[in-house]
Formats: C-alpha cells, structure tokens, sequence
C-alpha cells in the first residue's frame, strides 16, 4: 500500500484497504511515526494490535517503546555503528588511497509482545 506521505494520506489509504479489501492480518510498516499513525487510527476503528492483527515497524523511535503492547522493529546499534566508523576512518587515516569500500551495520530485530500474542500466547487478554 502506499500514501502521500501524510498522516492525512495514510489515514485515507488505511480507510481504502480496509473498505476494499477487509482487515489485514500483518502490516510491515516503514517508518515510526506510520507505525504510531496506523496504530492509533486502527484502534479507533476497534482493531487491536497485537489481538486482531501483527504488526512490524521497520524503524525504531523511542516513543514506540511506550505502546502496549511493544512493537516488534528493527533497532539499529549506535555502538556497533560507531565502532564500524571509528575502524573505517582509522583505517582511511592509515592508507588515504585505498579504494572505497562500504560497510554494512545491518539493525536487529528485536521482537515485540504484539507478535507473541497474535501467535496465539495470551490471544483473548
């Protein structure tokens, strides 16, 4: 699915799916704050994550960890990313004409209570 990049186009394409298509078992979401949007706006329409659907945000925010219940997201590691930049500067420092290279720092997956329950653990709570 996609919108217009608004919380207002979200909202009206959220609206559509539904409307056309029925309720999805799972949304892969990209960003936090879409994740906050459909979440909310899902609960308006008395859809419960984590009871009636899964949901995964591909980004994570601080404020996500507040939403009960938690988000499964993947969550990337400032030190790891750091680390991988300090080495790569070092080693720019070291040999300034070595071919550029890429470093990947791929997040983690950490995962949240809302998929354990739509597995079935604690499903009518």
């Amino acid at each position: 699915m996609t919108h217009s990049g608004t919380r207002e186009g979200l909202c009206r394409s959220l609206s559509r799916l539904i409307r056309y298509k029925g309720t999805p078992t799972a949304f892969f979401i990209s960003g936090a704050h879409e994740t906050l949007t459909t979440v909310s706006w899902l609960a308006q329409k008395t859809l419960r994550m984590g009871v009636d659907y899964a949901l995964i945000s591909r980004n994570n925010d601080v404020f996500l960890s507040h939403l009960v219940p938690s988000v499964p997201c993947y969550r990337r590691d400032h030190e790891k990313f750091s680390v991988a930049l300090v080495r790569l500067i070092q080693r720019i420092l070291k040999e300034p004409n070595i071919p550029p290279t890429s470093v990947k720092v791929l997040p983690e997956f950490a995962p949240g209570k809302a998929l354990e329950l739509v597995n079935g653990s604690d499903r009518h709570q």
